[in-house]
């Protein structure tokens, strides 16, 4: 096995061969999958993604965490402008803080501004390190501004890009 080793590594430099070329031949593989794989393969999109407008109250919310099954939701604004997430951590601090009379809030007043967010291009392997940097589970995919997507560690995960 070493030997075997030892011939690729002298093949990969001979031939000038970079880990995008290694890519391109074995795309399944772990390397393959975490440089091809782009957040757009993964994400929900249309249908699956949650959005909640941020006029809305945070019991009309729940409806939006709960039924597309990443616990969050993108909050936009009246131009659809992504404003902010509201996630199901969100709601456990503020019936903490408010009980049950929270609900009755609008979503604008408790949802986290300024979520972390990435672009439907980027690579999968990206996504992963921001959920492991920032320990969130979703993060809404953006383009100009708008929300198009979301993404889920399980996805990311289940995709085998660790």
């Amino acid at each position: 096995m070493a030997i075997g080793d030892a011939v690729a590594g002298m093949a990969t430099r001979l031939l000038g061969l970079q880990k995008e070329d290694f890519a391109l031949f074995h795309p399944g593989g772990s390397l393959g999958k975490q440089l091809l794989l782009r957040v757009r393969d993964l994400m929900g999109s249309g249908d699956r993604l949650p959005v909640t407008k941020e006029t809305s109250l945070v019991r009309d919310a729940l409806f939006d965490i709960t039924s597309k099954g990443y616990g969050a939701t993108a909050v936009v604004d009246s131009d659809g402008m992504l404003a902010g997430i509201f996630t199901d951590g969100d709601l456990r601090r503020l019936i903490e803080r408010e009980g049950l009379s929270g609900l009755d809030l609008p979503v604008s007043m408790t949802m986290t501004k300024n979520p972390r967010v990435i672009a439907p291009d980027r690579l999968a392997a990206e996504a992963m390190r921001i959920v492991e940097e920032w320990e969130v589970s979703a993060i809404i995919v953006v383009d100009g501004g708008k929300p198009v997507g979301m993404v889920h560690i399980h996805e990311i995960l289940k995709a085998g890009v660790a």
